[in-house]
């Protein structure tokens, strides 16, 4: 008694109490989480009504609560009336209707009450004139995300991208070498339908955006766009078609077009633009989706209110479950940069407007403490290892008007951001009884960043998360299948859902996954380096790089290929010319394995690195490499990417296969003779000082390698010349020519 929650109620009540229904006033009990009838159709999981149940602890107290539900019903509001006042008449083609008088009663601590006041109507649907009308500005006649999701595709259109998309043969692809971006390779898929072919036109160009001039005519938000300037700081150009940078504008033709993506030209230099581009997007999807529940869940209580059944096939706006963006990153401190571009982009009050923030910051922050020699490592290296590289991590985020929830549960979340490991415990292994892969079921944007880095991580638990991707749910989740879109309920989700790829550079692997994952019936993207210079012209010592190609007659026959190449051609060559101290890079595992049991079998003077020695270990193999009492060296990529530790007493090189990263080539290639100058007296010397040399073996099957090892030009000539042995020669150790 006396406390200030108590007098609040009781005034409240009062209000209540006092209310009356005067002239036709119809009350209805809109927006009240707990009550427990309802009188008009909700949809379950709408962003004006979701996880409203959930308690929270985390400086969000009961007059918050009351505040956000007042805001997300007068965001509720201006969805009927966004331009006009009451009273006012807006035109509904031949005809108009008067906008309704709309008044807000709070009932108590959890109910909001809203009462309309029904005057003239003189148009029978008025709820068409909604539907053109929108408070942010946002959904033109020619937004795409209209256009996309609101196509429902036909049987024949269906069956005709399931047989596109499973023969490669059959796709269409334009060409182009866009200056500044790269060569850009378009597929678009031929269906019946004329619309869709016509939507997935690109030119390639910004000329779409500049027309348009600005964001929100180009489809952002009013709410993103504000804030966009400020976040974008790094672009300092003035005027409102220079609000993207380059990289951006070329971009961002198709995030808001809502094609797949695949850009293998992220680097540490313009990670921050791609990350801003994305969130941006993610971001204004979920806003405009939740603005379209909002209207559909005002349209359908007015049409009860007014006595009339609302047409629900009209209405259908939702998936199956509520998270509708998956973001797959590698680190913890990358989820960490996301979260904070998205609520810089969303609000100005941080501290007061995201909840459970101080978990946040604590779990994701920085390290205290960085390794010796952190910052004296390459800028690529500290780029993708600043910060806490945690890689078993998710996180649910929830949307409302004025705050942001983190750490909510999926089914509850717009937005999920994980790491491929940490959704892996979630998913399961195959055949699991304990699995759950509902909440993808809806994905509408996935974005995969860095997906280069998933390649030294576990590359089978991306390809699991696609292939859960868009499966029928288990169970229900509350959902309200008269809301659920029909194209949905007939299994096409994956055909609605626009795929976005960032990496450094091209692998099988990611081709693979993105042409046969990627199922956008607006069609993909693809944009790479049109010509490369290679990694070979930066080696800075003289040395002979002999290039060994090997024949093998598929993919799957490969590594055994090469492992009998190996043994057959290169050993001998090696224990023939007695050379000692000789390192074998090794990129794949499973083949450092199969090498090292070969060299136990044989009995050979050797000791080995890899992502699994401990530190002990790592440096007493350092220590006997260096000073000779072991003759090979087995060196792993995943070591290498992880540590970039660099390695004293190396004479010799042989790539077993070329690494994915090109800087590797030359960073290990650069190793030789340095341990020459430092205790070169403790060294054992027994290959009577033979000249340094590299072994690299490749076959066709590495020619995205290849290409980025020794450029565009020279990968053809040695993929397709006649002489199998190519050799390079340094011929300037300061400008590294070849």
């Amino acid at each position: 008694p006396g406390s200030k929650s108590t007098t609040r109620n009781c005034q409240m009540g009062k209000r209540k109490r006092s209310a009356q229904n005067p002239e036709g006033k119809v009350r209805s009990s809109f927006l009240a989480p707990r009550q427990k009838q309802r009188r008009f159709l909700v949809a379950k999981n709408s962003s004006a009504t979701s996880n409203q149940k959930e308690s929270e602890t985390d400086d969000y107290d009961h007059e918050d609560w009351l505040n956000d539900d007042r805001d997300v019903y007068q965001q509720l509001v201006s969805s009927l009336q966004p331009v006009v006042k009451t009273g006012d008449q807006i035109a509904t083609g031949n005809q108009s209707m008067v906008v309704p008088k709309i008044d807000i009663l709070l009932t108590d601590s959890e109910d909001v009450e809203v009462v309309y006041r029904n005057e003239d109507i003189s148009s029978e649907d008025s709820t068409s004139s909604a539907t053109q009308i929108d408070h942010h500005g946002e959904m033109l006649s020619d937004d795409y995300f209209c256009k996309r999701f609101e196509h429902e595709l036909s049987t024949a259109d269906a069956e005709e991208l399931e047989a596109f998309y499973g023969k490669s043969l059959e796709w269409e692809s334009v060409p182009s070498k866009i200056p500044g971006v790269g060569c850009v390779v378009q597929t678009v898929p031929l269906l019946v339908n004329s619309f869709t072919a016509e939507r997935c036109e690109f030119n390639c160009s910004s000329a779409g955006l500049l027309k348009r001039r600005t964001l929100v005519e180009s489809g952002v938000v009013t709410r993103l766009a504000s804030h966009w300037l400020l976040v974008n700081s790094m672009n300092e150009e003035t005027g409102q078609s220079q609000a993207l940078t380059a990289l951006q504008r070329e971009l961002f033709v198709v995030l808001n077009r809502y094609q797949d993506l695949l850009y293998s030209q992220r680097s540490h230099e313009n990670a921050e633009e791609i990350r801003r581009l994305y969130c941006l997007h993610a971001l204004n999807h979920v806003l405009k989706t939740q603005h379209k529940i909002l209207k559909n869940n005002a349209e359908i209580v007015k049409a009860q209110q007014e006595g009339r059944d609302p047409d629900l096939e009209q209405y259908r706006d939702q998936g199956f479950t509520r998270p509708k963006v998956l973001i797959l990153l590698p680190f913890r401190d990358a989820a960490l940069q996301v979260v904070n571009l998205m609520i810089k982009l969303l609000m100005s009050e941080e501290e007061k407007c995201v909840r459970q923030k101080k978990r946040f910051r604590e779990e994701y922050g920085h390290r205290e403490e960085e390794e010796e020699g952190f910052l004296y490592k390459a800028a690529s290296y500290r780029s993708v290892f600043t910060g806490n590289v945690d890689d078993c991590f998710r996180l649910g985020i929830q949307i409302q008007s004025k705050f942001l929830k983190l750490y909510t549960d999926f089914y509850s979340s717009d937005i999920i951001i994980a790491s491929p490991l940490g959704l892996r415990t979630v998913l399961g292994a195959t055949g699991d009884k304990k699995c759950d892969h509902d909440f993808l079921s809806s994905i509408e944007v996935l974005i995969v960043d860095q997906v280069d880095v998933y390649l030294m991580q576990n590359w089978q638990h991306v390809q699991l998360i696609f292939d859960k991707l868009h499966l029928q749910p288990q169970e229900t989740h509350g959902c309200d299948f008269s809301r659920v879109r029909s194209w949905c309920l007939q299994g096409w989700s994956k055909h609605y859902c626009q795929t976005l790829m960032f990496s450094s550079f091209q692998a099988p692997e990611i081709n693979a996954v993105f042409t046969k994952m990627g199922l956008n019936y607006f069609g993909k993207v693809k944009i790479a380096t049109a010509e490369l210079p290679g990694s070979v012209c930066q080696i800075a010592v003289r040395i002979l790089q002999t290039f060994k190609r090997m024949e093998c007659g598929s993919l799957v026959d490969s590594s055994d290929s090469r492992f009998d190449f190996f043994v057959s051609e290169v050993m001998p060559q090696i224990q023939s010319s007695l050379r000692t101290q000789t390192m074998i890079f090794i990129p794949n595992y499973f083949d450092f394995v199969r090498l090292r049991n070969y060299f136990i079998k044989e009995e050979l003077s050797f000791t080995e690195i890899s992502e699994y020695t401990s530190r002990s270990n790592v440096s007493r193999a350092r220590s006997l490499f260096y000073r000779g009492d072991r003759q090979f060296l087995l060196y792993t990529e995943r070591f290498h990417f992880f540590n970039r530790a660099r390695i004293g007493g190396v004479r010799h090189v042989v790539f077993y296969q070329l690494p994915y990263y090109e800087e590797f080539y030359s960073e290990i290639t650069n190793y030789v003779d340095s341990g020459r100058d430092r205790g070169q007296m403790a060294v054992k010397r027994t290959d009577c000082g033979s000249a340094a040399s590299c072994i690299v073996l490749f076959s066709r099957f590495d020619a995205h390698r290849l290409e980025r090892v020794v450029g565009t030009s020279r990968s053809m000539t040695l993929l397709h010349g006649p002489q199998r042995t190519v050799t390079f020669v340094t011929e300037s150790v300061t400008d590294g020519q070849c």
